[in-house]
């Protein structure tokens, strides 16, 4: 059997928010008390990312550690992951985005405080949050780069920003300086009819910058309309008529030259990594990358400047050292069931524990999983 120390990827631990675009995201914090309690009880212990990169450049791998990482640094990492690590003697490891850092001052109630209904449930973590986290040493923070969006990368129209879409990313890029805020009662949407082109996740390629009369012209035909304008069965069609006209008459935008992209890349690197290591006093040396999306060369700067990296789950199979000296993290995101009418359920802790046997090379363990997950399929089959 393998000995290298899996590394465990989650986003929020909490209650989930229904109308939250990423709301399967969201391991209900019953659900994760569940698989830290079978964890220890089956004698896992956790790893600092300092502990787990230096086993890896040993070789000498403790027995049955975890590395149990946090991706995005939201709200509910402080009020309910960190509690309950603290009640087992674990920690865990948070990447952070400075942008969507909380500016707020001070404490807010956890839930082994407060009653849940009287908590703060959705949202980002502040810097004082963040501080005593690493003071108690349940949470450490590392860095996710500064912006963690999605940038036009062609083009091309795909849709056309409209109420209950999933491009809240075009508000952040809209105003950046409430991406804080976007999960809460006063977030912004806005801008409605503005063009969405081919996109992708920031730090994957070169961006393309469109003409903005196209967008002006569209936000504006929308607005002159009214939300209840996307109401209509043919909106898309209206819409997309405008922008083939505002089209015909617009530049041809202008696509980033692959130095300036570097050069972006580079910057939200070495700025998140500034921003973390004054806010925390400390040095910052892991890198993730957001929505684990990146190139080639945007990889080698990562490997330049941090002492591990974070690799997209399509190159799991490439985690290791590479020539710069820098540990390639392969992650194994938190273990979930998906099914056909979309919900999806956290199977729990010996779900969890047999999923980790079996990544360690355990036969015996994948048997046993694979008939576990067989029953959960039965059983959900036969309740509806």
């Amino acid at each position: 059997m393998s000995r290298e120390v899996p590394c465990i990827m989650y986003h929020t631990v909490g209650i989930p928010k229904p109308d939250w675009v990423w709301s399967f995201l969201t391991m209900p914090f019953e659900t994760f008390d569940n698989e830290m309690r079978i964890l220890k009880k089956c004698g896992y212990r956790t790893l600092s990312s300092a502990e787990f990169l230096e086993c890896h450049k040993t070789g000498e791998y403790p027995d049955k550690a975890v590395y149990l990482t946090f991706d995005d640094g939201y709200l509910d990492n402080w009020v309910f992951a960190a509690p309950i690590l603290e009640k087992y003697g674990f920690c865990g490891t948070i990447f952070v985005n400075p942008d969507f850092v909380d500016p707020s001052r001070g404490l807010r109630p956890r839930y082994d405080e407060r009653p849940v209904d009287e908590l703060e449930l959705h949202g980002f973590l502040n810097w004082d949050e963040m501080r005593e986290m690493e003071r108690r040493g349940c949470m450490e923070i590392q860095s996710h780069a500064m912006t963690h969006t999605w940038y036009f990368s062609s083009p091309e129209i795909v849709d056309f920003h409209h109420p209950g879409d999933d491009h809240v990313w075009m508000d952040w890029n809209d105003r950046p300086e409430k991406k804080y805020a976007y999960l809460g009662a006063d977030a912004y949407r806005g801008n409605w009819g503005a063009p969405v082109y081919a996109h992708r996740k920031s730090l994957s390629g070169p961006m393309y910058t469109p003409d903005p009369s196209v967008r002006e012209g569209l936000v504006a035909y929308a607005a002159e309309r009214g939300e209840a304008f996307f109401d209509g069965a043919g909106w898309r069609e209206e819409i997309g008529a405008k922008a083939r006209e505002l089209q015909a008459s617009a530049g041809e935008g202008r696509m980033e030259t692959n130095e300036e992209y570097l050069e972006r890349v580079r910057w939200e690197l070495t700025e998140s990594k500034r921003v973390l290591e004054r806010e925390l006093g400390r040095s910052v040396d892991v890198f993730c990358w957001p929505g684990g999306g990146y190139s080639d060369e945007a990889e080698a700067i990562a490997a330049s400047l941090y002492k591990g990296v974070t690799v997209g789950s399509a190159k799991r199979d490439q985690g290791g050292w590479d020539e710069h000296g820098s540990f390639k993290i392969a992650r194994i995101g938190a273990q979930s069931l998906f099914f056909e009418d979309g919900s999806i359920i956290y199977p729990g802790g010996w779900y969890t524990c047999l999923f980790l046997r079996e990544y360690q090379g355990d036969g015996v363990a994948r048997f046993f999983r694979q008939m576990y997950k067989a029953a959960l399929l039965l059983k959900r089959k036969m309740a509806r």
